[in-house]
């Protein structure tokens, strides 16, 4: 029994004779692609008149006038092989339980398993119900900020890179695909792509963009009164520290009382590399939501300082904006839900 997945490189210009070996010794052969990207020629292989069980790309050149133009000498280069590694990495680190191999041996070879679905941009939301409309677009924001919570920014955002399974249930499973430009997030990164496409989604949905605090997001009562000196200010500090050991998603607003503006908008939460930090939050989020209501004021500039350079100290995430939507998804499913199950028709109880 093998130890891992093989791929064996055919020995025509056609490339018709690869196939790929599984750990039980079951073989699977091209059957069938996809569009192709620019700089990637891919195939599926499977089993004739059965769905695909692998995905395999391979780096194209600039042009593609025969078969012959695929050989593999000039493109296995440096650059190829080490773009194709990135791509693998992030894979297993996005789907730890689906794994992708890469073969060097005689080419480039990326094999990556099939995953079920049909990619968000063939969906519409005058071919669902609203309550599937939702889930569908539920299922995209959480696997979305499962993707940004592991560090990682998709700089290629748009439908087609989407992938949507519908399960037997009803229910949907989404899936990032296309990760050869996805790259690593940074706590300043501020001009998303995510942004525009996931807005754009969830106003299909025929909801109001969110414009309140979603619950979990909680107040910090220690900084509701100003401090009067510095002892003071420290102290507040450590009260903040205990009421943020609660682990819970916590907005902080800081005010410099001298100048009486407001200098910072923050929240506290699980940052994407797993640790509990601060983020200073995007002026596009902070315009679009009503954060005084949920935030205390720290008015002594002491103090904001103190709690300020405590903050800068921290690495950041992007995960509030979409706490919103998920949060606006979840009370609109529940409705309807509710809704579609006091209209359906009752059954009859007829004893015998």
């Amino acid at each position: 029994m093998k130890s891992k997945l093989e791929y064996h490189f055919s020995a025509n210009a056609d490339g018709d004779e690869s196939c790929i070996e599984d750990v039980d010794g079951n073989k699977f052969t091209p059957n069938g692609s996809p569009s192709h990207g620019w700089t990637a020629w891919t195939r599926f292989f499977g089993h004739q008149n059965q769905p695909p069980k692998y995905v395999v790309k391979q780096p194209r050149p600039d042009k593609v006038r025969s078969s012959s133009d695929l050989r593999d000498k000039k493109l296995n280069n440096e650059w190829n092989r080490t773009r194709y590694q990135h791509e693998l990495d992030i894979w297993n680190l996005v789907y730890p339980d689906n794994k992708a191999y890469l073969f060097t041996d005689n080419g480039i070879r990326l094999v990556l398993p099939y995953l079920p679905g049909k990619t968000l941009f063939s969906f519409t939301s005058r071919e669902e119900d609203q309550l599937a409309w939702c889930q569908l677009n539920h299922a995209v924001f959480c696997e979305f900020k499962r993707f940004t919570e592991l560090g990682l920014k998709h700089c290629d955002l748009k439908y087609d890179n989407f992938l949507i399974e519908r399960k037997q249930d009803g229910t949907f499973r989404a899936y990032i695909i296309d990760l050869d430009s996805v790259g690593k997030l940074k706590p300043d990164d501020q001009d998303y792509d995510w942004n525009i496409v996931l807005a754009s989604l969830f106003d299909d949905t025929g909801l109001k963009s969110p414009d309140v605090c979603p619950p979990g997001y909680v107040a910090l009562k220690s900084i509701d009164v100003p401090a009067e000196n510095e002892n003071e200010a420290r102290s507040k500090l450590d009260k903040i520290k205990k009421e943020l050991s609660q682990k819970k998603p916590t907005l902080v607003r800081i005010k410099n009382c001298q100048q009486n503006k407001l200098d910072y908008y923050f929240v506290y939460g699980c940052l994407y590399n797993g640790q509990w930090g601060f983020t200073k939050l995007d002026e596009k989020i902070i315009s679009s939501v009503n954060l005084s209501n949920f935030s205390g004021a720290l008015v002594d500039c002491r103090a904001a300082s103190v709690i300020g350079n405590h903050i800068k100290l921290k690495q950041g995430h992007i995960s509030y904006r979409l706490d919103l939507y998920i949060n606006c998804l979840n009370e609109k499913i529940a409705e309807l839900t509710l809704l579609k199950s006091q209209n359906s028709p009752k059954k009859l109880y007829i004893p015998f």
